[in-house]
């Protein structure tokens, strides 16, 4: 869903960063997403930027 609404709002996704920016952004605006691409859930939107933090400190991505 993340690159879905990065695509239609014509934003390129070409890093970790940039996909961590997003999930931001799809946490922030989930009613407007709903209406649109169905249920944004904060908890799915919490388990992956969890996860992103893992990968951050074990491999020392910077997100």
């Amino acid at each position: 869903m993340a690159f879905r609404i990065a695509d239609d709002s014509c934003l390129l996704l070409l890093d970790l960063k940039d996909l961590w920016s997003m999930l931001q952004h799809m946490d922030g605006r989930a009613p407007e997403f709903k209406t649109q691409l169905g249920n944004v859930s904060t908890a799915s939107v919490g388990a992956i930027q969890r996860a992103g933090w893992s990968w951050k400190s074990r491999a020392g991505f910077l997100l």
